[in-house]
């Protein structure tokens, strides 16, 4: 899928080994050392385990990167839709999102609203709830 593909692209240009096979390879060849009896199961867990933090530190200082990238590839929620009705919070259209899940958006408050599936989803003859302002969709 895209998303897959982006996942893989932006794991390898931040660090490569979260791809490739290698710190797999690594992880077996310190297992069969302990089976072997070269190595300590009470030192290469520790090992190990300080080798994924550095790793899981070094991804979380570099996730800009991967932001690039599903930048490059999938376009905002709020770029995305058609306006079909009035947010009840800053009175601007919302926009119909029609893609499973079917939801609204306001770009304006950032905010999104999941619709009920398997439904047309119309405007209400421009009537708006009593209570919250917004515009009533079928």
């Amino acid at each position: 899928t895209p998303l897959g593909i982006s996942l893989c692209h932006g794991y390898h240009r931040i660090d490569p080994d979260l791809v490739l096979p290698t710190v797999r390879a690594n992880i077996e060849q310190l297992i069969g050392h302990i089976a072997l009896g070269k190595a300590e199961f009470s030192e290469v867990v520790p090992h190990s385990l300080s080798i994924f933090s550095a790793k899981f530190r070094y991804f979380v200082d570099k996730i800009s990167m991967m932001d690039e990238l599903f930048e490059a590839s999938f376009s905002p929620l709020a770029a995305s839709g058609k306006p079909l009705n009035k947010c009840g919070k800053c009175r601007r259209f919302m926009k119909y999102i029609s893609l499973r899940p079917a939801r609204l958006h306001c770009p304006t408050c950032e905010e999104t609203y999941s619709l009920p599936p398997n439904g047309t989803i119309k405007l209400f003859m421009e009537q708006t709830c009593p209570l919250d302002g917004f515009e009533l969709v079928l």
